[in-house]
């Protein structure tokens, strides 16, 4: 380790103590955009470090948490309004500043084509309008990226969601019509016969949780 290194190191470890103490005394709420946050953790770390210091600690993370939320601002707010070809190019030039000094990280990556693969979707069901275009959709971006065998997993596994989330309402909406139909009434058997009503309803709509 050179000098001015050991320096720089010094310098970190004399001063470290001391943010523990000015990041509790931050006040801030969930409910402050998650930028304005991050502004003012960074301001924090370089008032007490030092710029270079910060930066030389916490840069790639800070780096990290801003494309982040400039991503989800670039999603909520304008991406469903462009093509997806210019969703895509938008939301790889938000991570431009993540990539400098880096190079650009090979296609070859399965982390990197992992992620190319979760923003693709994510980006791509901007446009499903229904749970058919739902599905469509996600099967062509499977498609491209996963193998036969992965993507048919993943298709299986929405089609039991589905499946799950329409039993639930179904449940729901008749759990809703019995216990109304009981409402107000005090007779022991008529909450027993309330009582055997729903039983039979979560053994109707629930069989697989029933199996011996």
């Amino acid at each position: 380790m050179s000098a001015p290194q050991r320096q720089t190191l010094s310098d970190i470890l004399a001063r470290l103590p001391l943010l523990g103490p000015q990041m509790s005394a931050l006040l801030m709420s969930t409910q402050q955009p998650l930028q304005e946050r991050i502004d003012a953790v960074s301001r924090v770390r370089a008032e007490v470090l030092g710029a270079d210091n910060a930066q030389l600690l916490f840069g790639r993370q800070e780096a990290q948490l801003r494309y982040q939320a400039q991503l989800e601002q670039f999603i909520e707010r304008d991406a469903a309004r462009l093509p997806l070809a210019q969703r895509l190019a938008a939301a790889e030039a938000l991570r431009a500043p993540l990539l400098q000094g880096a190079g650009t990280p090979s296609s070859n990556d399965p982390n990197e084509r992992a992620r190319q693969y979760d923003l693709t979707l994510r980006l791509t069901l901007l446009d499903a309008s229904n749970e058919a275009d739902k599905a469509r959709l996600a099967a062509q971006v499977r498609s491209q990226f996963l193998a036969p065998e992965q993507a048919e997993q993943l298709a299986r596994n929405d089609r039991f969601d589905a499946q799950q989330r329409d039993r639930m309402a179904l449940y729901a909406e008749r759990k809703q019509a019995i216990q109304s139909h009981y409402i107000g009434t005090a007779d022991p058997a008529a909450l027993q016969q309330r009582d055997a009503e729903l039983d039979a309803l979560r053994r109707e709509v629930f069989p697989d949780s029933f199996q011996p």
